[in-house]
């Protein structure tokens, strides 16, 4: 299977790769292919971090306190 198609299984996974990509790019000690090839696939760890970091950011904003001071999680809009 092709690396470029492989999920990460956490959102720190992603990130650990995505910086060894970043520290890979910077050495330049890659050919032009292989530049292309970790660039393209640190894109796609970007997208697929922001998005785990948006549904994050959205959980964290249906979180409330109650009068008690806990903190209850409001189910989410329905979207129909």
């Amino acid at each position: 299977m092709n690396n470029t198609e492989l999920k990460p299984d956490t959102f720190d996974m992603a990130l650990g790769e995505l910086e060894q990509i970043v520290e890979s790019l910077e050495r330049g000690e890659s050919t032009l292919e292989e530049l292309m090839r970790k660039y393209e696939r640190g894109m796609k760890l970007h997208a697929h971090c922001q998005q785990v970091l948006g549904a994050i950011e959205l959980r964290v904003e249906q979180l409330r306190k109650t009068t008690g001071g806990e903190v209850e999680f409001l189910p989410l809009p329905d979207a129909t």
